[in-house]
């Protein structure tokens, strides 16, 4: 125990928070949450909006300002956000922005496979796609940061932070090298592979993400090092 806090007392290296069983668990859900932002399809919207609604039907010009939309849409829900991370919860905030998106996903692949049957479907599967992104700037967006930041002290925080930061870069340029070829190879079932990946984070976001609103670092760094169950002090993680 004397060699454990003496390791505490200094800021651990990446190796030594690999190394430390106590620190495995929030690392785990850290770099999960990483990847639910990234693998959440956003990115393919982000990067190639403009030739996506092409693809549903829209003019050059008209594309170009639904893509301003977009960016608008991020920013103005990132805003309305901050305010209820505190009263809702991260927990919640980010299932509600998965679970959001993943039903979206869902919407957006119907209204592409059938809008040259229903003329409207075009503005429809905008909607939705705008709509994906506010779902995004609820959850999945801000939260993923900020809960990784309340999962460990000061001590291994720029540790964590630096793992989840690779991690995220590196999901990011795998998304925005294989969305193009996705999009160019299943056309309008391009979400469905995000869909399939949104349901795996959702399920793991239920049961195993806990919830850090009101809780302090040592509150919640106790429970990983004392090996107790997240489940009977603060919500889900992992067993």
């Amino acid at each position: 125990m004397k060699g454990e806090m003496a390791i505490c007392e200094k800021q651990l290296s990446i190796i030594e928070l690999l190394r430390l069983p106590f620190l495995r668990q929030p690392l785990i859900i850290g770099v999960f949450m990483q990847l639910s932002q990234q693998f959440s399809g956003i990115n393919g919207v982000l990067f190639y909006s403009t030739s996506l609604f092409e693809d549903a039907g829209q003019s050059e010009q008209t594309a170009k300002y639904t893509t301003s939309a977009v960016g608008g849409t991020l920013v103005l829900m990132t805003l309305i956000t901050v305010p209820l991370m505190d009263k809702a919860g991260r927990r919640t905030l980010h299932l509600a922005g998965l679970i959001g998106m993943m039903c979206l996903s869902i919407g957006v692949t119907f209204t592409l496979v059938f809008r040259s049957e229903v003329s409207w479907f075009v503005e429809v599967s905008i909607a939705l796609v705008l709509l994906y992104v506010m779902f995004f700037a609820l959850g999945p967006g801000s939260i993923p940061w900020l809960i990784v930041s309340e999962l460990f002290a000061h001590d291994a925080r720029p540790a964590a932070l630096s793992v989840c930061v690779l991690v995220n870069w590196v999901a990011s340029f795998v998304i925005g090298y294989l969305f193009p070829l996705l999009q160019s190879g299943i056309e309008d079932f391009v979400f469905l592979p995000f869909t399939v990946l949104l349901a795996l984070f959702v399920t793991f976001t239920f049961l195993r993400v806990p919830e850090t609103k009101g809780k302090t670092f040592e509150e919640i760094t106790s429970i990983w090092r004392e090996k107790k169950s997240p489940k009977d002090e603060m919500g889900p993680t992992i067993s």
